[in-house]
C-alpha cells in the first residue's frame, strides 16, 4: 500500500500497481480519475514544497474521460420528430439536415444561390476552408421550394430570421429553433444539431454507403 510508504521511496511503476488494484475494485473510470488527480496534485505539492527530489506523478497519465456517443434518431423518432414543424422554415432547415449531415455553422452559412435544383447539389465551404459537394433528396428539395416561396425579401441567405430587418439566422437561432420543434412533436430525447448529423451518417451506413465516402461527405 503506497500510503503507508515514505513518499521519497515511491516510484512511478508503484502508483501504477495502486491504480491498477484500485482499477480491480469495481469502481468507475471517473473515481479513477479522480484519484489519480488527486495523486498528482499531492505529489506536485511535494516537489514544489521540495519534500521530495523526483516526482513520479510526471509519467502518469490521466486516464481519458469516456464519450458516450449518443445514438441516432430511429426512423420511427425522425417521423415523431417531424409532427413538430411550426412552419416552411423549421421543415426546410430540419429536412435538409437529415438528408444532408450538414452542420449547424454550415446551415447557417448557406445562401440561396448555393443550391442548384439540377443537379441537386450543394457546394458546402467546411472545416478548414475545404469545400465539398452535398447531395439532397427530392424531400428536402420540396421542401427548400416551399419555404423559399413564403419569402418576398431580399437577403441572399437562405435562412433568415422571421422579423425584419431580416438577416441570416445564428447558429444559437437555428438550435433553438430545432429544440423548440423537438419538444412540440413531443420527442422524449435531447435533440441537438450533432444528433440529426450522426442520424444521416447512420442511415447511411444501413444503406451500404462505403463508410469511407461517409466520412467525405
Amino acid at each position: 500500500n503506497i500510503m503507508k510508504m515514505d513518499v521519497n521511496t515511491i516510484t512511478t511503476n508503484d502508483i501504477r500497481m495502486y491504480l491498477a488494484q484500485f482499477a480491480k475494485t469495481g469502481v468507475k473510470n471517473s473515481t479513477i480519475r479522480s484519484e489519480t488527480d488527486v495523486l498528482r496534485g499531492f505529489f506536485n505539492w511535494l516537489e514544489i514544497e521540495e519534500y521530495i527530489e523526483k516526482n513520479p506523478m510526471k509519467k502518469i497519465k490521466t486516464m481519458k474521460k469516456e464519450v458516450r456517443e449518443k445514438e441516432p434518431l430511429t426512423a420511427m423518432e425522425v417521423e415523431i420528430l417531424r409532427k413538430g414543424y411550426r412552419d416552411a422554415r423549421d421543415k426546410a432547415i430540419i429536412e435538409l439536415a437529415l438528408a444532408t449531415g450538414l452542420r449547424v455553422s454550415e446551415v447557417v452559412s448557406l445562401n440561396i444561390s448555393d443550391i442548384n435544383y439540377t443537379s441537386k447539389s450543394i457546394k458546402v465551404i467546411g472545416k478548414g476552408s475545404k469545400e465539398r459537394t452535398i447531395y439532397f433528396n427530392p424531400k428536402a428539395e420540396l421542401a427548400i421550394k416551399e419555404y423559399l416561396l413564403t419569402r418576398n425579401d431580399d437577403c441572399e441567405a437562405l435562412f433568415i430570421t422571421q422579423r425584419k430587418p431580416y438577416t441570416r439566422m445564428s447558429v444559437d437561432a437555428v438550435q433553438r429553433a430545432l429544440k423548440i420543434v423537438a419538444k412540440n412533436s413531443g420527442l422524449k430525447k435531447n435533440v441537438h444539431f450533432h444528433l440529426l448529423r450522426h442520424t444521416t451518417a447512420t442511415s447511411l451506413l444501413k444503406k451500404g454507403v462505403n463508410i469511407t465516402s461517409i466520412k467525405e461527405l
